[in-house]
């Protein structure tokens, strides 16, 4: 989603005391990469980070061991 409608829904959200859920695939980028991306929104008490592992995983790796290598990253 691009910034621009980023903004767009962190004012909707202010306008009415609302939570904003950040929800990011890594697919064809790195956790590090989308959060570091994301680091001007994640300072609001309001905004949370959802992460879907299931878009990087690779053959013949398990979701369970993908979920491991995020959680020690982070």
């Amino acid at each position: 989603m691009p910034f621009k409608q980023i903004d767009t829904i962190m004012s909707w959200a202010k306008s009415i005391n609302a939570i904003v859920f950040l929800d990011v695939q890594v697919g064809q980028s790195t956790v590090e990469e989308e959060v570091n991306s994301l680091l001007k929104y994640l300072k609001y008490p309001n905004v949370h980070l959802g992460i879907d592992p299931e878009f990087a995983m690779k053959k013949g790796k398990s979701l369970e061991l993908k979920l491991e290598l995020f959680r020690l990253r982070i």
